[in-house]
């Protein structure tokens, strides 16, 4: 005998007449009604481990908030490595000499410089913005680490978990003691 799957009433055997109790109900109100109960699951589903792309972005942007907050005066004003045009920390962007695509020099510091809006992401299509970036850099690390900078961007890395973990806690300690240098929540 079949019953009603919400208020256990019985159903008739004969054929069905309506949609109704096709599915197990008396009518619709009681399949309006219903509420399935979850089932029971008997062992815990293992947390699934983020890939290491997914970690190596989150790395990423923990190092461009270090790298704004480290280029930052007493005052939180930081000035643009291109253009130099001076804004407030939180307004400049994490510039990348060599493009984000890049793994091996995706979360490198020396590979990031605060950047207004307008430097960063039109300024970089451009080749004068560039050629800024690339002097500038040259004049900070010298030409020789440039080079190899770019060299090294070619070459195909293989991070693992432990190294970008590594990596995370530095760039996290380093926002904190920079946080406290500038009073930011």
């Amino acid at each position: 005998m079949r019953k009603c799957r919400k208020c256990k009433t019985e159903l008739p055997t004969a054929k069905l007449s309506n949609d109704w109790e096709r599915k197990g109900f008396c009518g619709k109100d009681c399949a309006f009604s219903y509420k399935p109960t979850p089932k029971a699951s008997t062992k815990p589903k293992p947390k699934k481990l983020k890939s290491i792309a997914r970690l190596r972005d989150e790395a990423a942007i923990l190092c461009q908030k270090m790298v704004k907050l480290k280029a930052a005066d007493d005052n939180g004003m930081c000035k643009c490595w291109t253009c130099g045009v001076v804004k407030q920390w939180h307004e400049m962007q994490g510039g990348h000499f060599i493009e984000r695509g890049k793994a091996a020099t995706k979360i490198d510091e020396t590979n990031i410089h605060p950047q207004c809006p307008q430097c960063n992401q039109w300024g970089m299509k451009n080749t004068t913005t560039v050629l800024a970036y690339r002097d500038a850099m040259a004049e900070y690390y010298g030409a020789d680490y440039v080079d190899e900078l770019i060299a090294r961007s070619r070459h195909p890395v293989k991070h693992t978990r432990e190294w970008i973990a590594e990596q995370t806690e530095y760039f996290k300690a380093q926002i904190a003691n920079h946080e406290a240098r500038l009073n930011v929540r």
